[in-house]
C-alpha cells in the first residue's frame, strides 16, 4: 500500500504529520476488519562455537592509509584537466 499526501511545512511538522497519517490509516483499516501483519520481525542470533580458537589473522589490525584518497584526487584532477566542460566544483567556478 502506498499513500501520498501533501503537507504545508509552514504550518505542520512533516514528521509529526507522517506519524499521524500512519496512525489514522492503520485505525481505519482495523475498523474495516482488514488484517494487518505485525511490523516487527524476529531476529535469531546463533552464538558461534566458543570452543574453537580464533585464528590469529582476525586479530591483526590493518594499517590504513590515505593512498586511496590521494589516488581518487589524482583521477578527478586528471578528468578536470582533460575535459572542456564546466566544472561547478572548481574553486573559481561561477557562484549562485
Amino acid at each position: 500500500m502506498v499513500l501520498t499526501g501533501w503537507v504545508d511545512q509552514n504550518d505542520t511538522s512533516a514528521v509529526l504529520a507522517k506519524g499521524e497519517a500512519i496512525r489514522q490509516v492503520k485505525r481505519a483499516l482495523l475498523l474495516a476488519d482488514v488484517a494487518l501483519p505485525d511490523s516487527s520481525q524476529t531476529v535469531i542470533v546463533k552464538r558461534a562455537d566458543t570452543t574453537r580458537p580464533i585464528p590469529p589473522e582476525t586479530a591483526a589490525v590493518t594499517t590504513v592509509t590515505t593512498e586511496a584518497d590521494t589516488a581518487l584526487i589524482r583521477i578527478v584532477q586528471t578528468e578536470r584537466n582533460e575535459t572542456g566542460t564546466d566544472d561547478l566544483l572548481r574553486e573559481d567556478a561561477e557562484k549562485e
